[in-house]
């Protein structure tokens, strides 16, 4: 879990605590407006955090939609046999690559 932000998203605009390494220690050092919250509470933000973090991560990773459109193009473009063979493998590259994302970024359950 990340706390700092956890905290973040908790606690917007508060410097609750110098020391985020541990939520021990966050607590132990709290300077946050009323009681921390608990680390079930923090638990819970940090899984919608997350949740909304993997797309983002997919996002940046995922090739060039022009890739694909290329891809596309010559598969589709009405070009000789090569120029065909050549899309097509350019689009099994793209799914691959997609899909290897995809598995690194898993959709949270």
């Amino acid at each position: 879990m990340n706390l700092a932000l956890t905290m973040a998203v908790l606690r917007p605009g508060e410097n609750v605590s110098p020391d985020m390494s541990s939520y021990e220690s966050m607590v132990a050092h709290w300077r946050g407006t009323g009681n921390p919250p608990t680390l079930q509470q923090c638990e819970a933000a940090w899984v919608t955090i997350n949740a909304n973090l993997y797309s983002e991560k997919r996002v940046a990773e995922y090739p060039k939609i022009s890739e694909l459109a290329d891809a596309l193009s010559k598969i589709h473009g009405g070009g000789n046999q090569s120029i065909i063979d050549a899309g097509q493998a350019q689009l099994e590259e793209y799914s691959a690559a997609c899909m290897a994302v995809k598995v690194k970024y898993p959709k949270p359950a």
